[in-house]
This record gives C-alpha cells, structure tokens and sequence, in this order.
C-alpha cells in the first residue's frame, strides 16, 4: 500500500486554482489553458457526512463533488447537495443550473463499468442507472418530494445541463452496498463527480418559466408581436405545457356581463353569441427540434416531443403518430374562427 501526501494548492483537481510553478526552468511558451479558479466546495451540514449547503453562487465558483473526489467514493453512501439563491435583483427571477461539459471529469459506475461489457465512455440516464444503483438524481426544488429533472450515471461523457424553474435546486448522490473498488480496472483515473453551477437571472414577467413546478401553462394576452419559446428550464418526464394566445387590448380592462335575473334563460347552457373578434393570432413556427429523428418502422420507439395547434380554447390529448414533423412541415398558422389559439 501507497500514500502520497499534496498541500492544498498542489490540488487543483479538488480545490482548483492554478498549477504550482515547476521546479524546472522553461524557455518554450506555454500552451496550457487558463487556470481554474479556486472552488467553492459548500458548508458541511452538521451532523452528516458529506451533505453540503450552496448560497449565492452567482458570486462564487461552486463546485459539487463526490466524497474523496477525484479518488474513490465510499459505498453504501447517500449525500445531499442543496443549492440555493438568497440575493436576487428587483424584477428578476433566479434558475439555477448544474452541468459538466468536460466528461474526464464524470465517472459514476454503471453496469458497462461493473461487468465490462459496453464502453466505459457513456453517460446513462434515467432507468438505465438502476442496474448498479450508482448514480446522481437532481430536483426541480429544495427536496426530495420536488420533480425529478434529471438522474444519471455512468463518465466520458458531457453531462447535459439540468436547470431548475426557481432560486433552489438538490442534487442526490447515490452508492449502493455493493462493489469492489478496482475490478475491473476502470478506464478513467478519476473517480466520482464534479458539478459545475452557474446562476442565470431572467425577466420576472417573461413566458420563459413555470410560476409552478408541477404546472407548465402560459397565458399571453395583448396585440403585440414577439418570439415564443419553450421554457428555458428542465422540465420533468412527461410534461404537458400550454400556451394560451389570446388577442385581446390588455390596455382595456374586459367589461363583466351584468346579472340577469332568475326568469332569464342560462346562458352557460343555452349558448350566447359573441361579437366577431377583432384580432386574430398568427403563429409561425421558427425552430422545432426534438431529440433525434422518429422511424415509424420502430415499434419500441416512444413519443417523446411533440406541438399541438388548436384554434380555440378547447384541445384535446393526441398520440405520437404522425407528430414527428421537421421545421419545413410547418406553414404559417392562424386562428379561423375566434380570437385565440393553443400551442401545446
């Protein structure tokens, strides 16, 4: 058995910082890249092992580790890593992200690593984690009741970004009871997970998050024109959200029908008729992209993205078939009968 003992500034893969100087002088100009700067690795929470606590770090370099990273991560180990926002500007709206663009940096066991029969420079997600019961599950909340955006295992890979609809984000780290340590030889020197996280402030008033997190739904009333995307944040498996465009004068408040006394008939059941509208909604689609493209011929392929267009307030659930459409099946589309119309 072996040790090696590093100061801290030695450690620039846990600590980060920059290189220590070299004990050799030399002449040829250096082609390395900018050095990273120190990290901020969280308060431990009292009590626990290797439970952090994150604020505010739109102002700091925040990092999210496994325990003893880059070496070895114990087993049989949950820890919890809580990331919140506390100063946010006047009118702003805070999301918080977690990502890793660099996959050297990320290796988590999967069932690849544990037996050796995949390549070991693969990222998996989701179910394909449960074989091993290694792997980080990140929440749109505070807790572990909040909507699941994103679970993985598995290194090499880049790691795609998890945002979350609000000012707090956790982040669980998962080892199972069982495994060896170094059997198989793993392919990777490091061991574990980095997190890198950043802060992003948006108009409190834009379309571009949920106000709720188990609700995705949008009303966007005027007679303006503008650009309408998709929330900018991670939204769970099996999401359904709803655009509502109505063209209404919102200088105007809408006048209350006066009430009708009991002799006159229903109108919620005999029907009223409505004044022609003055405004009518136009919609083009610009960009629409799903993961990758849908072969019909694939019976085991799910519907995973799709864009619904109702021309008025009702709409109805669809299935998958036939919704896989690219950017060149979209004309441009308008309501025909009403003053309002529903993308989903």
């Amino acid at each position: 058995m072996e040790y090696k003992f590093l100061k801290r500034k030695a450690a620039i893969v846990r600590y980060g910082g920059s290189q220590p100087p070299s004990l050799f002088n030399i002449t040829e100009p250096s082609t390395a890249a900018d050095p990273e700067p120190e990290y901020y690795l969280g308060d431990l929470i009292s009590g626990t092992y290797c439970s952090r606590i994150f604020s505010d770090c739109d102002r700091k370099h925040c990092r999210l580790q496994s325990p003893n990273f880059p070496g070895i991560y114990p087993r049989n180990l949950t820890c919890y890593y809580a990331v919140r926002q506390h100063e946010i500007p006047p009118g702003k709206h805070a999301l918080i992200t977690v990502r890793q663009p660099k996959g050297q940096l990320v290796s988590i066991r999967s069932q690849a690593a544990l037996f050796g029969t995949a390549t070991p420079s693969e990222i998996k997600v989701w179910d394909a984690c449960d074989d091993v019961q290694d792997y980080v599950t990140v929440y749109d909340g505070y807790t572990t009741r909040d909507p699941v955006i994103l679970k993985f295992c598995g290194g090499g890979e880049e790691v795609p970004p998890a945002v979350s609809s609000g000012h707090e984000l956790l982040v669980e780290f998962s080892s199972s009871p069982y495994g060896t340590f170094l059997h198989p030889t793993p392919v990777q020197a490091l061991h574990g997970f980095q997190l890198e996280v950043e802060v992003t402030f948006v108009d409190q008033q834009s379309p571009s998050f949920t106000k709720q997190k188990r609700m995705c739904e949008f009303w966007v009333r005027g007679t303006n024109r503008g650009v309408l995307e998709s929330p900018i944040h991670s939204v769970p498996a099996n999401t359904t959200c709803l655009y509502h465009l109505q063209g209404l004068d919102a200088s105007i408040s809408p006048t209350p029908p006066p009430p009708h006394r009991t002799r006159y008939p229903d109108w919620r059941h005999v029907g009223m008729i409505l004044p022609p509208p003055r405004y009518r909604v136009w919609l083009s689609v610009l960009k629409f992209h799903v993961a990758s493209a849908w072969d019909p011929k694939k019976a085991d392929q799910i519907c995973r993205s799709y864009l619904n267009v109702w021309d008025g307030q009702l709409w109805t659930p669809s299935n998958c078939d036939g919704l896989y459409w690219n950017l060149f099946n979209f004309p441009p589309l308008h309501s025909l009968h009403g003053r309002e119309i529903n993308p989903y």
